[in-house]
């Protein structure tokens, strides 16, 4: 007899993710999250990340993105900065005063970058009925550089176990998330100066965010005693 159990893989790219397409094949239901993200400097979001991951929680004045994405791409799809591979335009970012031919991740962001705090990535998602009674799982496949990661206010890991260029983690939210709406918030935050990290050449320029991102391809495996796969998609 077939193994009758039933998968509900979401699908995250992130650099950030929300908005499920959801489609079925066989026995599995995938949900996938490249649309529907919100993403603000926690200079301006001051809320902790027990609220932040509430679902309902107002994101009006934030950022839409849809992931992969890292900060700077999502502020340059939305229209607030120009184009930076046009002309002089990546000078105008804010952050970007470091010298013109210096590798920028030797050195500190300025003390004005926007960038210099985390960014909050943030979405909603709804599960199936049934979904309660499965072995849940939630895999990122690509954070840049550490990340503090909450789930309907409850916290399912800090920066200090995130760190790392592009990292993937699987996290079990059995428990956690539940039928209906579940919110899923991801503070990211740049590499520091020294750190092991995903660095450019003087004729590539690094943005002014480090390439500050939440998921870049994850792939969420959802199961009554599922495993997650280890084949996270890029975006």
């Amino acid at each position: 007899m077939r193994n009758a159990r039933r998968f509900v893989p979401f699908v995250l790219s992130f650099l950030g993710a929300a908005g499920w397409v959801m489609s079925v094949e066989a026995a599995d239901t995938f949900l996938a999250l490249h649309e529907g993200w919100s993403i603000q400097t926690s200079a301006l979001a001051k809320e902790g990340g027990e609220e932040v991951s509430r679902p309902g929680f107002p994101t009006a004045g934030w950022h839409r993105a849809a992931v992969p994405t890292t900060v700077v791409a999502a502020l340059v799809a939305d229209g607030t900065y120009p184009d930076p591979d046009y002309g002089m335009n990546l000078r105008q970012i804010p952050g970007t005063s470091y010298p013109i031919g210096k590798n920028f991740s030797d050195l500190p962001m300025p003390e004005d970058s926007p960038f210099r705090v985390p960014w909050w990535y943030r979405t909603e998602f709804a599960l199936p009925k049934g979904a309660g009674d499965r072995t849940l799982w939630l895999r990122f496949a690509g954070i840049n550089f550490r990340a503090d990661i909450w789930l309907n206010g409850k916290k399912l890991a800090d920066a200090a176990q995130t760190a790392g260029a592009y990292r993937t983690y699987e996290l079990d939210v059995t428990g956690i998330a539940r039928p209906g709406v579940n919110a899923l918030a991801v503070s990211v935050q740049a590499p520091l100066p020294g750190e092991l990290a995903i660095t450019y050449v003087d004729w590539n320029p690094l943005p002014p965010d480090p390439l500050a991102s939440a998921p870049i391809g994850h792939r969420e495996r959802i199961g009554r005693g599922a495993v997650p796969d280890h084949h996270g998609q890029t975006g």
